[in-house]
């Protein structure tokens, strides 16, 4: 024991103590990055101790092969046809640029029907450029704890996730808000009524395969998954032009035993040229948004693309690849421009969801006018009756339409919609009245049904409302019926 002692005490007179690290990525002075047991420097390559969060992942991160072989296995993205799988390439490099912009995260999707497009290749290729192509690569079944877990560790290094298609879409949704915040979960201590210190932040993106488009995913959960869908991109990818799959399994199978080299000149240069490529960063990021005309709300995808571009220019700055970078670039412009149409598309304006309310309660409309013979006291009778459930009613001579509220707010709930949002067209135009109590089946046999609440409507301020419909409409295809333009 006395040997040990005095043995600690002369190493730590004479050797500067090795510091374990808990993540990976950049130091939080940008001096040097931490891959597996190693710490990047700008002139040297040092070992960085691993420890117990880090340990069971330094497999991943190692080299093997031949540099000039994986090169020319990834370079083949260089052919025309291939720039979105080229982006996905460059946005393996770019990824640990993320940090100098002002986003903490992105998703990526990259989707097809069916199998052999290689979108699995690409976030091989991806992965090989840090080390084993294989070994980083997250699957569905792995838990969503997991996931974060492991976003926490490699905080600078992509996350890819394999076969995103059988996650549900409640956790697609959770999972393109996670990766953009930028930190991991907020804990109780487990014997005490106190917060942990939460040290785990990144600045990453997740880069995700699937069969199925995450874009209808998000919008058969919400009707308004506006805020998602601008903090993610998805590319098509589609099958190689020249089509040979005995060439592209000869030559895209060489990358699994060569990898693991190109990150460390990236890196060196990076550190070394830190300033410049900022810069370089920032000038690339203001050409992409004249050129594409983004928005502020679009900023996710300006970055995610600048960052991309400035990946793959330096890669070919370095010759660690050889992919020509402009039709990579206006591949992206255009993908924002297409991004841009596709949401305006598919997503509902706020302002649309009572056409699309009345559409799809339609059969759960009573038609019936208000007026009351004053000598008989008798109504006219239904134009026309719901059939079920009575959830819309209009009467034709006073030109209103009442919205059961309770209805209305269910449905507004489950498309995770503000109802007040949903109304404040209707309210700058006079065409919604306010709420009142009303007997929604009064003229009806069932007359004397409790008053309850409704959103009233004068349709006559609702440009698209179409009363034909609802007043000469074929009960035998009332099913097929639109009632409002444009739903």
């Amino acid at each position: 024991m006395a040997y040990i002692t005095r043995w600690v005490e002369e190493l730590q007179a004479t050797n500067e103590a090795e510091i374990a690290r808990r993540q990976f990525g950049w130091l939080p002075d940008d001096s040097a990055f931490i891959l597996g047991d190693k710490e990047i420097r700008a002139d040297e390559i040092k070992y960085s101790p691993p420890t117990a969060t880090t340990l069971p992942l330094i497999p991943m991160f190692q080299e093997k092969g031949d540099f000039h072989i994986w090169k020319d296995v990834v370079s083949a993205y260089g052919n025309n046809g291939m720039e979105a799988k080229a982006f996905g390439m460059f946005m393996g490099f770019g990824n640990v640029l993320l940090k100098y912009t002002n986003l903490d995260g992105y998703l990526l999707s990259l989707k097809s029907q069916g199998s052999g497009s290689g979108k699995t290749t690409i976030l091989h290729a991806i992965a090989s450029i840090y080390g084993a192509p294989k070994a980083s690569l997250m699957r569905v079944k792995d838990t969503y704890n997991q996931k974060l877990q492991r976003i926490g560790t490699f905080q600078h290094i992509p996350i890819l996730l394999d076969e995103m298609t059988n996650m549900p879409p409640d956790q697609k949704s959770n999972m393109v808000y996670d990766i953009t915040e930028g930190r991991g979960k907020n804990r109780l201590k487990s014997q005490e009524n106190a917060e942990r210190v939460n040290l785990t932040s990144w600045a990453t993106g997740m880069i995700t395969t699937s069969n199925r488009s995450l874009r209808d995913d998000l919008l058969a959960l919400k009707s308004f998954p506006e805020g998602e869908l601008m903090r993610m991109m998805e590319m098509h990818i589609y099958n190689d032009p020249n089509d040979d799959p005995e060439w592209a399994r000869a030559h895209f199978n060489r990358i699994h035993d060569n990898y693991g080299h190109a990150i460390f000149p990236f890196i060196q240069y990076i550190i070394a040229r830190l300033p410049e490529v900022i810069e370089l960063i920032a000038s690339v990021q203001t050409r992409i948004e004249r050129a594409a005309n983004v928005t502020t709300q679009e900023r996710y995808w300006s970055a995610m693309t600048a960052i991309a571009v400035v990946g793959g220019m330096i890669a070919n700055k370095l010759n660690l690849i050889h992919i020509p970078v402009a039709p990579v670039q206006a591949y992206a412009v255009a993908l924002i421009e297409t991004s841009r149409k596709e949401n305006k598309l598919m997503l509902l304006n706020n302002s649309d969801f009572l056409g699309s309310f009345l559409q799809r309660k339609f059969h759960e409309t009573l038609v019936i006018n208000d007026f009351v013979n004053p000598k008989t006291k008798l109504g006219e009778g239904p134009l026309r009756e719901p059939r079920g459930a009575l959830s819309i009613r209009y009467e034709p001579d006073t030109k209103l339409l009442f919205v059961l509220a309770k209805t209305y707010r269910e449905e507004c709930n489950r498309g995770l919609l503000n109802i007040e949002e949903s109304l404040e067209m209707y309210k700058k135009s006079g065409a919604y009245l306010g709420t009142q109590r009303k007997r929604m089946a009064a003229g009806t046999i069932m007359g004397m049904d409790v008053n309850a609440p409704a959103l009233v409507f004068d349709v006559r301020k609702l440009p698209d409302f179409k009363e034909e419909k609802f007043l000469n409409v074929d009960d035998s295809k009332l099913n097929d019926l639109d009632p409002v333009d444009g739903d």
